[in-house]
């Protein structure tokens, strides 16, 4: 018998750095969803590092696999988050208490009331709110 036989060697069974930066950047699209830039552009970077990771491997691998999902996952909770905040928001400031503390906290921020800053830029807030 020869001792020396090795079997054929087919490629690392290690994933590429690639899988782990799909899955990296698709948990963090979804831990930042309720901000709008940050999950698009980790969910963006979480299918580049999948397709990256693809490229070296015809079917994509555990990690990237799972990375695709999150990313997409992260996107989606973002843009429905986005939207339904758009769709809520005349009717929330139609009431006065939620007017009044947006009011303060735009104050705390700026330095003037939200209401003020539509005042010097000629927008009447509440002929606006009428329409909705």
């Amino acid at each position: 018998m020869n001792s020396d036989y090795q079997p054929p060697y087919y490629g690392s069974d290690k994933e590429s750095p690639f899988c782990s930066a799909a899955l990296f950047m698709g948990i963090l699209a979804i831990l930042s969803a309720y901000t709008i830039v940050f999950p698009i552009l980790f969910g963006c970077l979480g299918l580049l590092f999948a397709h990256l990771a693809k490229r070296r491997r015809r079917p994509l691998p555990g990690n990237a696999s799972i990375g695709v999902t999150t990313a997409i996952i992260g996107i989606c909770l973002s843009v429905v988050i986005f939207i339904t905040t758009l769709v809520q928001l005349p009717a929330n400031l139609k009431n006065p208490e939620f007017r009044q503390q947006f009011n303060a906290t735009y104050k705390e921020l700026s330095g003037q009331t939200f209401d003020e800053l539509l005042e010097q830029n000629g927008i009447d807030l509440d002929a606006l709110l009428e329409k909705y």
